[in-house]
């Protein structure tokens, strides 16, 4: 079963991806190397997913999180469907897998509110969707506030390692020229999911 899960969320994210190429129209063949990275990264991430009552939610969530990533590195726009099939995938899941308790719902509260109202005038509402949607992920793992928030900090320092080795950060430690925040978050949450769970 978990191998036709795998298909189906890999192939998911791979329309995903080409669809919006197609919407923008660019050709496949000079992103195709995205595609098949993405594909391979969803495909032995989906293999860890062992419990049943999150891999459902667990493996479209990777799909869509990667979806993110491409539309992100290629046109830093991002379709708002995406975050709506992963935010109503994790929310079903939360409620029908007994995982979730008051702690987890007040952490899961207290981050929206902070990445929702007052993260969206530090980086984009695309990056806001992307840290709230891997908050709903972990949380089907038991974690609470303290991981969202290491997960921020992950993600945020792997951003200014290497916007540092590549001198696109001045002084000020601002960025000279915007880059894609999503494929930083999308490193910080496999980082932490699969270190923590």
């Amino acid at each position: 079963m978990i191998w036709i899960l795998i298909l189906i969320s890999t192939s998911g994210m791979i329309f995903l991806g080409v669809f919006s190429i197609l919407e923008h129209k660019e050709k496949i063949l000079p992103n195709i190397r995205i595609l098949i990275c993405c594909g391979i990264l969803n495909f032995v991430f989906g293999i860890g997913c062992y419990k049943s009552v999150s891999r459902y939610s667990v493996l479209i969530f990777t799909g869509t999180l990667i979806a993110a990533v491409m539309m992100d590195i290629l046109w830093q726009e991002i379709y708002e469907f995406v975050w709506i099939i992963s935010i109503v995938c994790s929310s079903v899941s939360l409620f029908t897998s007994g995982v979730l308790t008051i702690e987890i719902v007040l952490s899961l509260a207290m981050f929206f509110t902070v990445q929702e109202v007052v993260m969206k005038n530090v980086y984009g509402k695309a990056d806001c969707h992307a840290f709230c949607s891997c908050a709903m992920t972990m949380a089907l793992k038991g974690m609470a506030l303290e991981f969202y928030a290491v997960h921020m900090f992950i993600s945020w320092a792997i951003l200014v390692i290497s916007q540092l080795i590549t001198g696109n950060i001045d002084g000020r430690l601002k960025l000279k020229k915007p880059v894609p925040m999503i494929p930083f978050i999308a490193l910080g949450f496999f980082a932490v999911f699969v270190h923590f769970s």
